[in-house]
């Protein structure tokens, strides 16, 4: 059988989306916390103007993530001081944290990511209109 794709194109595609950090780039990073504490305040500051495009979220959402080596205990401490601090739940070996800027008389937005237990590194940060379109 023979392959039909650009090897050498499919792997300068793959370099283009993959970032491959080594240890040392990785330690140079912002602590977890600083990073943290600068998301909660941008996206604070963004869900109280009530905005109209996941756009606008998901920019916030990209500019502070991935996070790396979070520790629960200090992550839970952070997340809870947003005003928009709705839970913080376990999946499997995960903790995962949910924000929400609706309002009984309102929809608002919603907004979630995970941290592994193991590494405190975060997985899909996430955000949809809350309650969702039907």
């Amino acid at each position: 059988m023979v392959c039909h794709y650009d090897n050498i194109t499919v792997a300068k595609a793959l370099a283009a989306r993959l970032v491959v950090r080594d240890r040392r780039a990785r330690e140079r990073e912002p602590d977890c916390a600083i990073k943290l504490e600068g998301f909660i305040t941008d996206i604070d500051d963004l869900l109280a103007k009530d905005p109209r495009r996941l756009t606008d979220v998901f920019a916030v959402l990209n500019r502070h993530f991935p996070l790396h080596g979070c520790t629960m205990d200090e992550a839970s401490r952070i997340v809870m001081k947003s005003k928009y601090f709705k839970s913080v739940g376990i999946n499997g070996p995960m903790h995962v944290f949910s924000l929400s800027s609706e309002t009984g008389f309102s929809r608002g937005v919603y907004v979630s990511f995970g941290l592994w237990d193991d590494n405190g590194d975060s997985h899909l940060p996430f955000a949809m209109w809350s309650p969702p379109f039907l």
